[in-house]
């Protein structure tokens, strides 16, 4: 198993993990400056490319969650994805602390972040922002004090039959600059793990 970041600690196969060293310098565009920790057991059996790509797929975004459909129709979850879970973030009250705009793709959605836009920055929130700045504390909390960009960050879910059938969610429309909505990002994962498991169970 991979993960963006070094959250894993478990053992791996050398030759495992030699292999990831060897695929993460030749074959995966998008292990190019990336942090990743890898594990596996040493009776496991070796990874198979498609298998190899399929893990380091998680460090696109990167990955923030993956849950499979087991029996559930991936047609009938995207369906449910576009016309009744993404809407409601949209409306008011859903907990947000920055507001998202719905953006249809292929075979999901994206929730794109739309911080509101103020032109007008008071000496004191000035002041807090050069803080912040170098403290290189620009969080959530004081991105107000940025310019607005078209690049904001915001999370994309995808709805796939291929390798299997199975929800992804991805941080997207990323920049150099994006500072991440790391209070926003955690309210929509919450909901989209709670709720795609009640409705995979509803329809088993």
């Amino acid at each position: 198993m991979l993960k963006p970041g070094d959250d894993l600690v478990e053992d791996i196969n050398p030759c495992v993990a030699a292999e990831a060293v060897l695929q993460s310098m030749l074959f995966q565009p998008s292990a190019l400056n990336a942090s990743m920790s890898i594990i596996g057991e040493k009776s496991a059996n070796f990874p198979t490319q498609t298998e190899w790509d399929d893990e380091f797929l998680r460090l696109d975004g990167p990955e923030l969650f993956r849950e499979p459909l087991g029996s559930v129709s991936a047609t009938a979850c995207m369906d449910w994805v576009k016309t009744s879970w993404a809407p409601r973030w949209e409306k008011s009250g859903s907990g947000l602390t920055t507001p998202v705009k719905i953006v249809e793709t292929a075979n999901g959605v994206q929730l794109v972040f739309r911080p509101p836009k103020s032109n007008f920055v008071s000496f004191k929130e000035e002041k807090e922002a050069e803080k912040a700045r170098e403290k290189g504390d620009m969080d959530e909390k004081n991105s107000k004090f940025r310019q607005v960009t078209d690049k904001e960050g915001g999370v994309e879910v995808v709805v796939e039959d291929k390798p299997f059938p199975r929800v992804r969610a991805l941080r997207c429309n990323m920049g150099e600059e994006t500072v991440i909505k790391e209070t926003s990002e955690k309210i929509i994962l919450s909901s989209l793990r709670k709720d795609v498991s009640a409705w995979i169970a509803a329809r088993k």
